[in-house]
């Protein structure tokens, strides 16, 4: 590892760059299989590993460790390599809870309590929303301590109804700010311009809404027909972006994007069947989509005999799979193999 960041490091100043080692830190990941996942392990001992890298005059220094679930706080949005957003949420309502705080003790006309909501606050706790997928249970926290700080200032009553709070002036409403819809407007809104733009972004999320199709084992395109749960697949920012199109009866058409297609007439996904069955429980469709992705299928066609009357006892023996050619993650061999 020391090695590799020293090769960089020379590779840097060959183009007459410099690292500030100062800022620098480096984290590590590694996964262990369990029960048909690959589960993130702790690596406690990497805290007594140290790496020194030289600069073009030889001076060597030392490489701050940080632990793999620490955000990066140098960066607009706290990332951490393992996509736990709980550091930057706790950021947003630390900051809601601060200017808050200097709302309630500040003297405000009405129309002076609008603007500072909409350009100072909701400006500065949502700028990262286009990249977040805050929970609604998160997002409901920063709603009540932005409620609790405004309503009065405007001349409304805490108890006021939800709906008509929400609800546009258009229809009677009072069209007070919601940060669940916020989040919603930007997150869709930026995904939209990246692939429209069709520069690198575009081509990781390609890449990402790829992986989910692949991931869901469905062939209809994944954000274009939400109408079925993909409840047993891992959260990730595909997989929010579907379920807010999902609540919002919406859906976003990619042209040229890849999606696996059925085999043969009569032919069906394996997972929109199973997710069919009433009374199938998540985690059985979890259990169920894990074993398929070691078989390497998607549809029950890729499973059956050449007539298509019957599939061969064989294919549940825990060990078969099929001759795919597409590039499927690592996936661990269903339990008790």
């Amino acid at each position: 590892m020391q090695h590799h960041a020293q090769f960089w490091a020379i590779l840097i100043t060959l183009v007459g760059q410099a690292f500030a080692f100062h800022k620098c830190f480096w984290q590590g990941l590694s996964w262990m299989p369990l029960a048909g996942y690959y589960m993130i392990q702790t690596r406690d001992k990497f805290r007594d590993l140290d790496i020194w890298i030289e600069d073009h005059r030889g001076k060597a220094s030392k490489i701050a460790y940080r632990h793999h679930d620490k955000p990066n706080d140098g960066l607009g949005l706290r990332l951490c390599p393992t996509a736990n957003q709980t550091p930057e949420f706790e950021k947003r309502l630390e900051q809601a809870t601060r200017l808050s705080s200097k709302v309630k003790n500040t003297s405000f006309k009405i129309s002076e309590a609008w603007i500072t909501l909409r350009v100072c606050v909701l400006a500065a706790i949502t700028y990262p929303f286009a990249l977040t997928r805050f929970t609604k249970r998160q997002l409901g926290k920063l709603n009540t301590v932005i409620e609790e700080a405004f309503l009065p200032k405007l001349g409304i009553n805490r108890k006021m109804n939800r709906v008509v709070l929400r609800a546009p002036v258009e229809l009677g409403g009072i069209a007070f700010p919601n940060t669940e819809t916020i989040q919603d407007q930007k997150g869709i809104t930026n995904v939209m311009r990246q692939l429209q733009l069709g520069k690198e972004i575009a081509t990781d999320l390609r890449i990402l809404i790829a992986q989910a199709q692949l991931d869901s084992g469905l062939t209809e395109p994944i954000l274009d027909d939400t109408s079925t749960n993909v409840g047993y697949i891992e959260p990730g920012m595909i997989m929010h972006l579907h379920d807010r199109l999902a609540k919002l009866d919406g859906s976003i058409v990619i042209e040229d994007q890849w999606c696996p297609k059925i085999q043969r007439v009569n032919d069906i996904s394996i997972m929109k069947k199973l997710s069919q069955l009433k009374g199938v429980k998540p985690r059985e469709l979890q259990h169920a989509n894990q074993c398929r992705k070691y078989m390497r299928v998607i549809t029950i066609a890729e499973m059956a005999s050449l007539c298509g009357t019957h599939i061969k006892p064989n294919r549940f023996n825990g060990r078969w799979r099929a001759k795919s050619r597409l590039k499927w993650n690592r996936q661990p061999p269903p339990t008790g193999t």
